[in-house]
């Protein structure tokens, strides 16, 4: 299990390009290591999107959320085109939330609730507290 123990050195654009290339290459060994690169590299981000969710429900721990934002940010390096330019965090963003979000929403609560459902429900929600706090 990957845990979040120690603030990571950041990887150059460069390096990561590289990385991203290496890990998504043929050689096994080689692109497990240029994994294991990144996705430590970018644990500062899944800590960032995973801290975002109440943890008011005991069925779900933060670790849970954890780890499926590491399978998020995987699945964004293997489908990460290099020649757009862009930074693995800004593409793989939106994977990670994706993953997490859907794991939340699968597993908090007694009663399964569609997904868009509790999307509509989590953003009626945000609307309240900040409403509230305006007025």
């Amino acid at each position: 299990m990957l845990t979040h123990t120690k603030k990571t050195e950041r990887i150059s654009h460069v390096e990561e390009i590289e990385l991203i290339r290496v890990a998504q290459g043929s050689h096994p060994v080689k692109a497990k290591r240029a994994l294991d690169k990144l996705v430590l590299a970018n644990f500062g981000l899944i800590h960032k999107l995973v801290s975002k969710f109440p943890m008011k429900n005991a069925s779900v721990s933060h670790d849970d959320l954890f780890q499926e934002g590491v399978a998020g940010l995987i699945h964004a390096i293997h489908k990460f085109d290099v020649k757009r330019g862009y930074r693995l965090s800004t593409y793989s963003y939106n994977w990670i939330n994706a993953y997490v979000r859907r794991y939340y929403q699968n597993h908090s609560r007694n009663v399964r609730v569609p997904i868009h459902i509790s999307d509509a429900q989590f953003e009626i929600n945000k609307l309240i507290r900040k409403l509230t706090t305006e007025l």
